[in-house]
């Protein structure tokens, strides 16, 4: 993997046998998740502007604010970009102190008038205002993938809950851990539980790995709606869940991840292979090309628990092999 740095390239090359799990599990990064849940379309943001159009900006390693956020975990995205957003209102402090003034009705002198009309038109007051209106408006789409506001008779109400992706990615997590957010052993009745529910469930509910931009538009489409537009698409959504199934390359990603991290035996798989329907020579290349990259299963009380990560946030917990 090539690196991008400010004067030179760093490459690591890693024998893909040393880290099965983490390729098969949702980076929880900025960057990644926008571009997973397809918010981002390689390096694409399509912009809702104020007239209702979209405008489609390119995001570059060379915009400063950018480059700060892009690989940051979801959870320290906020207070960067405030602390960026607050950085730059203190440098342009005039034009900020001018807008008040004229908010509450006060007359601005010739002065601060013309202190003002400098600065704003600027280049480098336009370029990171933009910047901080693009991420802004990025990182609300990126965290609505995740968390949304909860629902009373189709009218938003106060409090969150958690998106299908959220509950996929804790699963994932729970699974390469071994153990729930709060530290306690998993029940594998519970973890099939939950596996059946993902395997059952439509791609086209969800963004994947490999989510197309027309399906995860439409679920920001589904976001923005009315409150009656959106009860009825969660009515569709319902109904379109109980008779399809998931997509094939995502069903295939969560049973090599149960494989790897809950091993189980035939009599005990066989209800989440029926779940999913898949093709029996489809699972017979799936365990074939595991066994060939060195998975095998451990005796029984051998295995250790894998690290976890410090940061106290439950789609964090992982630490990549890479990493310790």
């Amino acid at each position: 993997t090539a690196c991008l740095a400010p004067r030179a390239v760093s490459v690591v090359l890693l024998d893909r046998s040393t880290d099965l799990r983490t390729p098969l599990t949702h980076d929880f990064s900025y960057e990644a998740i926008a571009e997973a849940t397809g918010v981002l379309r390689n390096g694409r943001f399509r912009q809702k502007q104020r007239d209702g159009s979209l405008k489609e900006k390119l995001l570059v390693s060379s915009d400063e604010l950018w480059s700060k956020l892009r690989h940051l975990p979801i959870h320290e995205l906020e207070h960067v970009l405030e602390s960026h957003t607050q950085g730059f209102k203190n440098e342009y402090s005039l034009v900020y102190e001018a807008q008040r003034k004229m908010e509450r009705g006060e007359r601005l002198t010739v002065s601060e008038l013309a202190n003002m009309s400098q600065c704003m038109e600027s280049v480098n007051y336009r370029r990171r205002k933009e910047e901080i209106e693009v991420q802004t408006a990025l990182s609300v789409e990126v965290v609505a993938t995740l968390l949304e506001p909860s629902m009373e008779s189709g009218v938003p109400s106060q409090g969150h809950q958690e998106t299908y992706l959220h509950k996929l990615m804790m699963l994932e997590q729970d699974m390469v851990m071994g153990r729930d957010d709060d530290d306690k052993p998993l029940r594998t009745s519970d973890v099939l539980t939950r596996l059946k529910q993902h395997l059952r469930t439509p791609s086209e509910q969800v963004p994947t790995l490999a989510a197309s931009l027309t399906e995860a538009q439409a679920l920001r489409d589904a976001r923005n709606a009315r409150p009656e537009e959106r009860a009825e698409s969660s009515i569709a959504q319902q109904a379109v869940s109980s008779a399809q199934p998931a997509s094939s390359d995502e069903q295939q990603r969560l049973l090599a991840l149960q494989a790897l991290c809950l091993p189980l035996d035939d009599a005990t798989r066989e209800p989440l292979i029926d779940a999913s329907r898949i093709d029996p020579s489809q699972m017979s290349a799936l365990t074939r090309s595991l066994f060939y990259l060195g998975a095998r299963a451990p005796p029984p009380g051998s295995q250790k628990a894998p690290r976890a990560a410090d940061a106290g946030v439950p789609l964090l917990r992982h630490v990549p092999s890479v990493r310790n």
